[in-house]
């Protein structure tokens, strides 16, 4: 049922146009297009490896995993929007997946996960769909290490970062997560929200100028100069324009905070643990957006972070009681409408408006 659920929204999105996302002409049609004249799987993986421009409208440079599904693809069609369908199929089907896993140790709503996945994510997924595949990929990766199981956290850890290289990052959440744990570091959760803020206003002021000291380290040291234009000084976005990004993680703390203050008594054990361990992830990923006012590249990684929250919200639906339980679903839908109809309204990623030639003549057929 749950694979038959998300077939209209994936159905949406490999019929698009091929004009909705900047990165289908950078790595989508470009890349399906060379598929299709290999017969070889490996000699055309070699090939996409050693391209080392990034140019629209040619092939580019992607990972062996994202390589794999787009040769599968030109097998049984000439249609990239195949390769569309299926990144999209396949993204969902991750996020289902982790729900479903999550649910088994939480007893969170796999419906909720599915809600903020498709109010913040899914028209990210127009632009950015070999990471945010990565990322849905990496949250089942996370739902095994959390419970336990560490080697099946290591093979999805390895396949996230055969569709995208950025997921390595992983890695540094899972050693942040298991380090936390172990030494057992427990808080207030009443003081999420504060320590939330106070995140993004630090990063905002003292961010800009740590960004320039490792930038003239970098340049300056010559093992690291391959590295120093990641940490350019740019102009980005508006404070009003990274928003979007800092408003799902912004109201869950808030959430947290007016939880706290109305119920006396939380439930304590393991789901306070992870809740902690949520919170955590959330306020690095407010730490990460927010670099997007004087940068660009760094704070795409946090993506690895960010998407934790779709488990902290229905965890903290789960663990609130009365007026707390309807404050926090409701910080819920405000969040994830704002953010959805915010991407859509910016048109970020040239993911706006939705055009569809095949949707439009079925429907002229139809008629």
């Amino acid at each position: 049922m749950s694979t038959i659920a998300i077939l209209p929204t994936s159905i949406l999105a490999g019929i698009r146009d091929f004009t909705i996302g900047t990165d289908i002409n950078h790595y989508v049609v470009t890349n399906f297009a060379q598929a299709l004249s290999y017969d070889n799987f490996f000699e055309f993986n070699n090939y996409i490896l050693q391209i080392q421009s990034d140019f629209v409208g040619l092939p580019n440079n992607t990972e062996s995993g994202y390589n794999l599904l787009v040769f599968l693809v030109s097998r049984f069609t000439q249609d990239a929007h195949w390769v569309l369908f299926f990144l999209e199929f396949l993204t969902l089907l991750f996020v289902i997946l982790a729900a479903v896993k999550f649910s088994g140790f939480l007893e969170i709503s796999p419906v909720l996960v599915l809600a903020g996945q498709y109010g913040v994510h899914y028209l990210s997924s127009f632009n950015i769909m070999r990471q945010e595949l990565a990322v849905s990929i990496l949250l089942l990766a996370m739902g095994y290490l959390i419970a336990g199981q560490y080697k099946r956290y290591l093979i999805f850890q390895i396949i996230a970062s055969f569709i995208h290289q950025s997921a390595l990052m992983g890695i540094i959440v899972a050693i942040i997560w298991i380090w936390a744990r172990r030494r057992k570091l427990h808080f207030s959760s009443t003081m999420a929200f504060p320590l939330g803020i106070l995140a993004i206003l630090v990063t905002a002021f003292a961010g800009r100028y740590l960004f320039m000291g490792i930038h003239y380290v970098a340049a300056n040291v010559s093992f690291l100069s391959g590295f120093q234009h990641s940490f350019d000084i740019t102009t980005a976005y508006t404070f009003s324009g990274i928003l979007v990004f800092l408003v799902p993680e912004t109201f869950a703390l808030l959430a947290v905070f007016i939880r706290n203050i109305l119920v006396s008594e939380v439930e304590d054990g393991e789901s306070q643990k992870i809740e902690h361990g949520l919170i955590v992830m959330s306020i690095f990923s407010l730490c990460f957006n927010t670099i997007y006012l004087y940068q660009n590249v760094i704070p795409r990684l946090a993506l690895y972070f960010s998407i934790f929250t779709l488990i902290l919200w229905p965890l903290l639906i789960k663990r609130s009681k009365g007026v707390a339980k309807f404050t926090s679903s409701f910080l819920f839908v405000i969040a994830m409408c704002f953010v959805f109809w915010r991407l859509y309204a910016t048109n970020n990623g040239q993911i706006a408006p939705y055009s569809s030639q095949i949707l439009s003549q079925f429907i002229f057929n139809f008629k």
